[in-house]
């Protein structure tokens, strides 16, 4: 079932339906967002933007809508594309750079599947540092003063368009002048 407007859209089974939720807006007039979380039974917010910026990943990824977002321990963004829902993860670590994080992501992700796994930069933007194992991309980027994670499956944007979301997310935030014109 796919319900849109101010619901969470949910697949659930015939006998469960979605059930509505008005937008949060989370205590400042610019920040408001569209709770989605099918498997959360109090959606929140995300605490923060990271840079992201779900028209743009919309338009560059060719996706359809843009579900909503919900945080649990990072913050997620779903998408709706061809009948499929697609998601994207983003959060903060406290690591000196995103070389260090995603030597640390490929180091473990080596120790607990026993294959090689390496960081690299991220074609183009040497600032970003990525970790690709089993369909699912790790980039690492600097935030501010802490790095930000991004991970998504492959399967929800090609790469090529990746490195515009990524770009867009290394873009320092709009002053207040530039935000409110």
């Amino acid at each position: 079932m796919l319900a849109l407007a101010a619901c969470v859209v949910e697949d659930v089974p015939a006998a469960r339906v979605s059930r509505p939720r008005d937008a949060d807006t989370l205590g400042t007039p610019e920040r408001t967002c569209r709770r989605f979380a099918p498997e959360l039974p109090n959606p929140r917010c995300c605490p923060q933007d990271f840079g992201f910026d779900p028209a743009l990943v919309r338009r560059a990824c060719d996706l359809d809508i843009h579900l909503g977002e919900s945080w649990q321990y990072s913050c997620g963004h779903y998408f709706h594309r061809h009948g499929d829902t697609v998601w994207f993860r983003l959060g903060e670590l406290a690591h000196a750079s995103p070389a260090k994080a995603a030597a640390e992501q490929a180091a473990e992700l080596q120790r607990v599947f026993h294959v090689p796994v390496e960081a690299h930069p991220w074609p183009g933007l040497p600032q970003v540092h990525v970790v690709h194992y089993d369909a699912t991309t790790w980039a690492f980027l600097p935030g501010r003063g802490t790095t930000t994670r991004l991970v998504w499956p492959d399967a929800s944007c090609r790469s090529e368009a990746m490195g515009e979301v990524l770009s867009a997310l290394l873009a320092p935030p709009p002053t207040a002048l530039e935000r409110d014109g």
